[in-house]
Parts: structure tokens; C-alpha cells; sequence
């Protein structure tokens, strides 16, 4: 490994050609000598292959590798694989980064650090002013680090708000799961969570979070029906993953999913009824002494779930699924 380098930022990308370069300019117009850009392409269609070539033959510090694999995860494992340097983070094609994001991360990292966790804005919901806010970086106890991860909206279970020492990762055989299309994130950072026993939090914005239904993250998904039976396999497998993590704190986090895929499911309205069978399967097994634990929209969906037969809730759920049709015809 080459030690001159600190910090490797991987952002894989499929069809991403109207975002692409912003995400880019954001990083290189601040990577310092020591991190590189590992750009990862997914199989695009567009012009995104070409622009980052573009970057790769302008810039030394930025490569471009094509995926031989379909999907986000085996991109991400790509990188991985080819970052020479200390520290790994991600960025996705779509988002972007604010100044001093390499001069924040590398000053933390250097706090005898195993894993380090960041804040980030979410566009165009809730930017705010950083100046007006003071910045703190802070040792995690291990209930901190799952209140952030699972309850937290600070911070959450994606992969681009933290930093990952690619120490632990090779010794430990950490990859993304790629038959996962959703939750990747998550079952990556509970596995990691598991190794990384020096723990920080810095309190400041340094990633924007563009919500839109496009780039690498979305456009894998064949269809939503494929995300959701997906997602309950990682679920059902969540306790024994994680063996060692907080009960409570797991049992809140898994309840958000349910509640989150259920309206999902009504939203969508899929032909199959066994996807909200098995979401109100897995709900009806949450007991109500974590009900303190939930957030107040969390807690009004408990009770009026446990408030309405669950032959009705298929009834209504088939009665908007019509509307929806009818209305679309």
C-alpha cells in the first residue's frame, strides 16, 4: 500500500451523466496529495464513462474502472478492492461535497480512530447555515454510535456520512452483499460497526444528500416488488448479523424499516398482497415495551395499526390500489 496516500473516495455511478460532474468538480477542486478519486462505473448507457475518462486523463489522482458485475454493492466492493489509501469513504454520483471536507475528515481521523461518523444536509429539505452552528468532534460510547445509526436522522446507516479504515475492512473480509438492493448500506455499516472499537462523531455538514429518483443508489432496482422481498431477507437476518448490538436499539430500527416499506408498499400499490402479508407479519412480532422508543410518527403508525383488523388493512389497501388504478386510466 502505498502510504502516501490517506484518504480513497469511491463513487460508483450508472447513467449519471447530468450529475456526475458536479459531484466531481466538488471533490477535486479540494483532494489534497494524499487521497485519490476511484470512480467506478455500473454499466452506464450515457456519457457518464466518458466524462470521468475526461477527469482520469486530466487529473492524476482520479481512476476510472468499468464493473464487470451488475449492481451499486459490487461497484462499491470494486473500489474497495482497488484504494490504495489508510482511510475509505463513498460519495454517490448524484450528491456532492462541501469545502473543508478533506480537512475535517483527515484532521478527525488522525484521533487514534477506528470509524469515523460525519453529518450531512439533505437537499433541498433542511440546508442550513454551518457558520451558525458549533462544530464538535467527539468519542462515541456504543449506545451513542447506535442511536446514530438506527434512531438518529443526523447521521443514519448510509455509507457516504462515514469513513472506514480499509485496515479493518481487509482483515475482517467486509464487503457489500450484492443481493441486497436495499439496506447494503446498513448490513456494511452493522458489520463494520462490529470491529471498530475507537469510535468518533463530527458534528458538521460536509456531504449534501440530493434526493431524487435517479443515480447509482435507485437505478439498480429492476422494480420496487424485487427492493421489498429483498429488504425482508436482510431483516430477518438482522438479530443474527448482529449479534452483539443493543436489542432495544435493533428492534427500534427495525420497526422504522416495516413501517417505512409498509407505506412504500401503499404508495406504489403493488398486485401482490403477500408483500404487506409479510409486513404485517413481521409488525405483529414487535412488542410494545419498545413503544417508548419510537419517534412520535412511528408511534401514531403502532397504534393505529394495532387499532385496525388486519383483514381491514387488506381491505383498505386493495380499495386504494383500485382507486389508484381507476385514477390512472
Amino acid at each position: 500500500m502505498d502510504k502516501s496516500c490517506t484518504l480513497s473516495v469511491i463513487v460508483p455511478f450508472h447513467n449519471a451523466d447530468s450529475t456526475i460532474e458536479k459531484c466531481v468538480y466538488s471533490i477535486i477542486k479540494q483532494m489534497p496529495s494524499c487521497s485519490e478519486l476511484i470512480l467506478i462505473d455500473d454499466h452506464s448507457s450515457d456519457n457518464s464513462w466518458k466524462i470521468c475518462q475526461t477527469f482520469s486523463k486530466r487529473y492524476a489522482r482520479i481512476f476510472v474502472y468499468q464493473n464487470e458485475e451488475i449492481g451499486v454493492s459490487s461497484a462499491r466492493n470494486l473500489g474497495i478492492s482497488m484504494a490504495i489509501g489508510k482511510w475509505i469513504t463513498f460519495v454517490d454520483a448524484d450528491d456532492y461535497i462541501y469545502q473543508n471536507y478533506f480537512s475535517s475528515i483527515i484532521k478527525s481521523v488522525s484521533n487514534n480512530c477506528d470509524f469515523l461518523l460525519f453529518s450531512y444536509d439533505e437537499w433541498p429539505k433542511n440546508r442550513q447555515d454551518q457558520k451558525l452552528r458549533e462544530v464538535k468532534l467527539r468519542l462515541l460510547h456504543k449506545e451513542e454510535l447506535y442511536n446514530l445509526v438506527f434512531q438518529s436522522k443526523t447521521v443514519q446507516g448510509y455509507v457516504w456520512d462515514k469513513v472506514f479504515k480499509k485496515k479493518i475492512i481487509e482483515e475482517y473480509q467486509l464487503r457489500f452483499n450484492p443481493k441486497l438492493s436495499m439496506n447494503e448500506d446498513l448490513v456494511f455499516c452493522f458489520e463494520y460497526m462490529l470491529h471498530a472499537k475507537s469510535v468518533w462523531f463530527l458534528d458538521k455538514r460536509l456531504y449534501c444528500y440530493v434526493k431524487h429518483g435517479t443515480g447509482a443508489t435507485s437505478g439498480q432496482l429492476t422494480n420496487e416488488a424485487t427492493m421489498v422481498k429483498k429488504s425482508f431477507t436482510y431483516m430477518r437476518q438482522l438479530q443474527t448479523i448482529c449479534y452483539s448490538l443493543s436489542d432495544r436499539y435493533m428492534t427500534v430500527a427495525y420497526t422504522y424499516m416495516n413501517f417505512f416499506l409498509l407505506k412504500k408498499v401503499i404508495n406504489k400499490g403493488y398486485d401482490n398482497l403477500d408483500s404487506v402479508k409479510d409486513l404485517q407479519s413481521n409488525i405483529d412480532k414487535i412488542r410494545w415495551n419498545y413503544f417508548g422508543d419510537f419517534n412520535i410518527e412511528v408511534k401514531c403508525l403502532f397504534i393505529l395499526y394495532h387499532l385496525i383488523p388486519r383483514r381491514a388493512q387488506l381491505g383498505i389497501y386493495v380499495l386504494l390500489k383500485h382507486f389508484r388504478k381507476k385514477s390512472h386510466n
